[in-house]
């Protein structure tokens, strides 16, 4: 990555699913998925999650609702 490139965001939400529930952090779909692009050579910031085990759609839309967002996302996964 160039020093002046800019890192791509990505915001993954969701439920158990989302974050991997029982594996290290590192191991959750959002990070595998920011690191096979980082391999491809596209630069990512490390991807923010708003998902809990056992979440229901509504509970999903109430936290998205406290959610402090940045502007835009290049990604967003549900």
């Amino acid at each position: 990555m160039h020093n002046n490139q800019k890192l791509n965001t990505y915001l993954a939400l969701g439920d158990s699913y989302t974050i991997g529930e029982g594996l290290p952090l590192q191991n959750s779909f959002p990070y595998q998925f920011v690191q096979a692009l980082r391999k491809k050579k596209h630069a990512f910031a490390a991807p923010e999650i708003i998902a809990k085990t056992g979440w229901t759609t509504d509970e999903l839309a109430a936290a998205i609702e406290e959610y402090n967002f940045l502007n835009q996302y290049n990604l967003v996964s549900l």
